[in-house]
């Protein structure tokens, strides 16, 4: 079996004078190899920054599936103990 890929974004949505812890830690992760596309926007008061960590993920990291709930119906599946099959139809 192949290796699956997860996708998630991590949504930041701190004040714009907080926002370059965000920027530093993205910075501290991308020379240790570590990178990943971003985006974001501020209205000058708060900033809106997203980490996208995709298949752009690169370096000596990666997302592992661990515990999933839908915000549908509060069930949740873990994947230790395989029941992330079932969420996706494997």
């Amino acid at each position: 079996m192949g290796k699956r890929l997860c996708e998630v974004t991590v949504h930041f949505d701190v004040p714009k004078n907080k926002g370059k812890h965000i920027f530093n830690a993205r910075d501290e992760l991308a020379k240790a190899g570590i990178r990943f596309d971003t985006g974001g926007s501020s209205d000058g008061k708060r900033l809106k920054y997203d980490w996208e960590l995709d298949w752009s993920l690169k370096g000596g990291a990666e997302v592992k599936f661990k515990r999933y709930k839908t915000w549908r119906t509060g069930q949740g599946a873990d994947s230790r103990r395989g029941e992330w099959k079932n969420w996706y139809g494997l």
